[in-house]
C-alpha cells in the first residue's frame, strides 16, 4: 500500500489559490492530520472535498431564489409603535467626579 500524499497548509493554499489563513479554515473542513505541531491534508481528502464542493448548489443561486426581504427593505419597515407614542428622554448617567 502506497503512503498517502500529504500537503502542507502552504501547499493547500497554493492549490486552492487562497490565502494561507483561509487554508487553515478549509483544512478543518477537509480533514487535517496533525503530525506533532505540523498540520497536513491528504491529497485524496482534498480531491473528495473538491468533488463535494462541485455538487453543492452555489451560495449565490440560493440567495437569489430565497424569499427573504432585502436588508434595505427591512430597515424601512414601519415600526410596531404608534406615531402617537411619546418618546421619553432621560439624562445620561454620569459618575460622580472625584473631589
Amino acid at each position: 500500500m502506497a503512503a498517502p500524499v500529504l500537503l502542507t497548509i502552504e501547499e493547500l493554499a497554493a492549490r486552492l489559490q487562497v490565502p494561507v489563513s483561509s487554508a487553515y479554515i478549509y483544512a478543518a473542513e477537509i480533514g487535517r492530520i496533525r503530525i506533532g505541531k505540523h498540520l497536513r491534508v491528504s491529497e485524496q481528502d482534498l480531491a473528495q472535498w473538491l468533488q463535494r464542493q462541485r455538487e453543492k448548489p452555489s451560495d449565490f443561486a440560493s440567495l437569489k431564489s430565497s424569499k427573504r426581504p432585502s436588508p434595505i427593505a427591512a430597515q424601512h419597515r414601519p415600526s410596531s409603535k404608534s406615531a402617537d407614542t411619546p418618546i421619553h428622554l432621560t439624562q445620561p448617567r454620569t459618575k460622580p467626579r472625584p473631589a
